[in-house]
Parts: structure tokens; sequence; C-alpha cells
């Protein structure tokens, strides 16, 4: 057998820096009184102790599990392909000092009954966002937010003038639009600190980047969850529809510019496209039947 070298320490590096070694040290480091030194050498024992209580907390922290918070997938968000809210469960990782593993515990799922839902009715004008909103609002029992309300007097003035609205026009609208649906589901003095279990609100929502700016709303918090019912209708009823409006700032001509900015929620999980080519009845039925499914998977 080889000899050992009597030069080498009977315990490697890395064995010395294990915790228990250190903790034998500085039970017999804190045994002597620094006091009783010369200055220089009480700094030095200091300095020493500081060390291994520094090494001792870098060990501990190499058995914690810390996993990486990953960036949201922009692809996946503006497609509104994030997987299904209602079957997440949140996992917790701590760490087991005894033995230096990770225990994984997992809290509930969040409770169907506390879940809160924001409907977005949108389509072009006149495909009967607000009279559905209307429907949804007696239907389930929640608070309605018309849309045009929030525009600006300034998109308001170009619209009645024909003028197509720009992506910069949008935006601030957008953004007090989803503002407005969060406060509705806020705890406050107008609901009595007993928010509803959702809202429905107005929005036309052309494109997919509007539609991700209202998908914002339900970030941060599992107990939110989004849709939008995309109301689908032919063009010659929608210039029909909007020819007949009685004093509303929207004029017919704007219909073709929603049209060819307008794009269908299709491949999106949290859209759901309703025809609206039938009576009223008919089209107050397939809404509500479509929430209520979309409800039922919550259960």
């Amino acid at each position: 057998m080889a000899r050992r070298n009597s030069r080498e320490s009977p315990h490697s590096a890395s064995e010395s820096l294990r915790p228990t070694v250190i903790l034998k040290y500085l039970k017999s480091s804190l045994r002597a009184t620094p006091f009783s030194l010369p200055l220089s050498l009480s700094l030095s024992h200091s300095l020493s102790v500081c060390l291994c209580l520094l090494i001792y907390s870098l060990d501990t922290l190499r058995h914690f599990n810390f996993s990486p918070v990953e960036p949201p997938n922009p692809k996946m968000l503006s497609a509104g392909e994030r997987p299904l809210p209602h079957a997440k469960v949140d996992t917790v990782t701590m760490p087991d000092l005894s033995n230096g593993t990770a225990a994984v515990l997992q809290e509930n799922p969040t409770n169907p009954a506390h879940i809160q839902h924001i409907w977005v009715v949108t389509g072009p004008a006149g495909c009967g966002k607000s009279t559905v909103g209307n429907v949804l609002r007696t239907e389930l029992g929640v608070p309605f937010l018309e849309g045009d309300d929030y525009h600006p007097a300034a998109n308001k003035e170009k619209m009645g003038e024909g003028i197509p609205l720009t992506d910069a026009d949008r935006w601030d609208w957008l953004i007090s639009l989803r503002q407005a649906a969060i406060d509705a589901l806020s705890p406050s003095e107008s609901n009595k600190f007993h928010p509803p279990a959702g809202v429905v609100v107005a929005c036309s929502a052309l494109k997919r980047k509007y539609r991700d700016v209202m998908r914002v709303a339900a970030y941060g918090s599992s107990s939110v969850q989004i849709h939008f019912v995309y109301l689908k209708l032919d063009e010659e009823v929608l210039l029909q529809r909007v020819t007949q409006r009685q004093s509303h700032y929207m004029k017919s001509s704007m219909v073709q510019s929603q049209l060819a900015a307008l794009e269908e929620p299709k491949g999106e999980w949290d859209a759901m496209t309703i025809n609206v080519q039938g009576s009223m009845e008919d089209v107050q039925r397939n809404v509500i039947e479509a929430v209520t499914e979309k409800l039922a998977e919550y259960v």
C-alpha cells in the first residue's frame, strides 16, 4: 500500500469545509476568551470566526432548491395559449436541513367558488356587444362596463368624423378599461367590500395585441380568469345595424376600417366564437350556453 504523505492533512480540502468540522472548530474557538488576548490576536480570532460562519452559510445555501422564474413566453401570451389555469397547483420547495434534501409541499388549488371571471365581449361595431353584455350582466348577476364610455373625447371625435383610430389612440383606452375591470373585482365601498364573482366588459379588442392588453388584468392572481366572447357577424349586417343607430358617434364608414384591422381570435384558448347571425333570442341562448359551459370547467 502506498504510504500517506506525512504532510497531507487527514481531511481533504472539501472535508475541512463540511459544516460538522466548522461547527467543531467554532465550539472550540468560542471557549477561548478573545478579550484576554492581545488586540491583534483578538481581531485575528474574530475574523477567523466570521470566515467560518460565512463558509457554513454558503454550504447551507447549497442545499436550497432555488428554481429560476422563467419570463413569460411572448408567443404563448399573444396567442392566449397558456395552460388551463384552473388545473394549476402551486408547488413550493422547502429545504430539509436535517438531511440536506428538499421537501416539496403542494398547496391546494384555487377554490372554484373564489374564482372571479372577466368576460370581454368583443367584435366590430354593430355586432351587438352592448346587448350581449347586458344579457350576461343579468344572467350572471355581475357588473357591466361599456367600453365606449372609457374612450377619451379625442377618440370619439375622430370616430365621429370617420377617422379610424390608430394603435396609439387605443392604448390609453384599453388600459383604462382594464383598470376599471380590476377595480370592479376589488373590495371597495361601492360593493360593500364584497366583490362580485365577475365583470362583463364590452370592448372591440379587434387585434390580438389589444386582447393581450386586457389579458394582463388576470396576471398575478390565480383567482382571476379572463375570457373573450367574440361575436361574429357578416359585414352586410354590421353595416345595416350601424346605419340604423341613433345619436351614436360611430359612423357606418368605420365598419370597413374595423373589419380591415380585425384579427379573429383563432387558436386562442381563452376565446370563444359565437355566430350572432340569427335572431336575438338565438344569440342570447347561444351566448348563455357557451358561458355556462365554460363556467362548468371550474367546478
